[in-house]
């Protein structure tokens, strides 16, 4: 098992990995960029959600060219 003894426990790698993500999210670094995913994430919804209903509308409604 490969670990570092940290806080008188031994961390695996995915722990460690985990250590590290908990970090950078508590960061000022790591809160801006996941408010940045956050917001894309929001706008992105709301355009498919737009689209859908644009698309579902355009199904059933005649149109001329």
């Amino acid at each position: 098992m490969s670990g570092i003894f940290t806080k008188g426990i031994i961390m695996d790698a995915n722990d460690q990995e985990i250590e590290l993500v908990r970090k950078w999210a508590a960061s000022p670094e790591g809160k801006k960029t996941m408010q940045r995913a956050l917001a894309r994430s929001l706008r992105l919804t709301a355009r498919l959600q737009e689209a859908r209903r644009v698309h579902q509308k355009s199904l059933y409604k005649p149109f001329t060219i």
